[in-house]
């Protein structure tokens, strides 16, 4: 019944092909091995492609999980049976990647250099009319706003995960002046000066 396992991305949903044959509607229920909690899918023939049936949206909780159908139960009550009751759906890990290094601010026509410890990514920005970054990491500042710059580094195949860390960056005409530090602070008024009778005159 279950036609393949299954490799996903390390924090994706599970996705696994189950051959349907008969009448619809097919009741299909179905857990992950070591658990009690028993699912249910309704299905009907417009829910098919070519054929087969995908339990999409599951749980992968561990890099390792095997789900096992328990029954699938056609129009006329009777039970499809198969060999291939049970599926492991594996996880990859994503690439580790470092954060990215450099300045949050540019000046229009002024370009900053980003750098990122993590070799063989790829820079991207989502807004490249305010800047444009090369395959080297030199943003370029176009116009006043705020850019998101993405460094995405994909894994070998077949899952290709990628891994995206993203950094902010402003483009300003002048970049801000630096706060000045308060120089006149308020103060309040001294004591009274104590007499001193050394420096008294004596007028007689």
């Amino acid at each position: 019944l279950f036609v393949e396992k299954q490799t996903i991305c390390e924090g994706s949903a599970g996705s696994l092909k189950v051959e349907i044959k008969g009448e619809a509607p097919w009741v299909i229920n179905y857990k992950i091995e070591g658990t009690n909690e028993n699912k249910t899918a309704t299905i009907q023939e417009k829910d098919l492609k070519d054929g087969f049936y995908y339990l999409s949206g599951l749980a992968v909780p561990t890099s390792s999980t095997k789900y096992i159908l328990t029954s699938v139960v056609g129009k006329d009550g009777t039970g499809l049976t198969g060999t291939k009751t049970e599926a492991t759906i594996f996880t990859v890990p994503n690439p580790t990647v470092a954060s990215i290094s450099g300045s949050n601010q540019v000046l229009i026509g002024k370009s900053i250099s980003l750098s990122n410890a993590t070799v063989g990514g790829t820079w991207m920005v989502d807004k490249p009319n305010i800047a444009s970054i090369t395959s080297d990491g030199q943003l370029s500042g176009h116009a006043e706003g705020a850019v998101k710059v993405w460094y995405v580094v994909t894994g070998s195949a077949p899952t290709n995960c990628e891994t995206i860390v993203e950094h902010m960056v402003a483009v300003y005409k002048l970049l801000p002046p630096h706060p000045k530090p308060d120089t006149d602070p308020e103060t309040e008024p001294g004591p009274d000066p104590v007499p001193n009778p050394d420096a008294w005159i004596i007028i007689q």
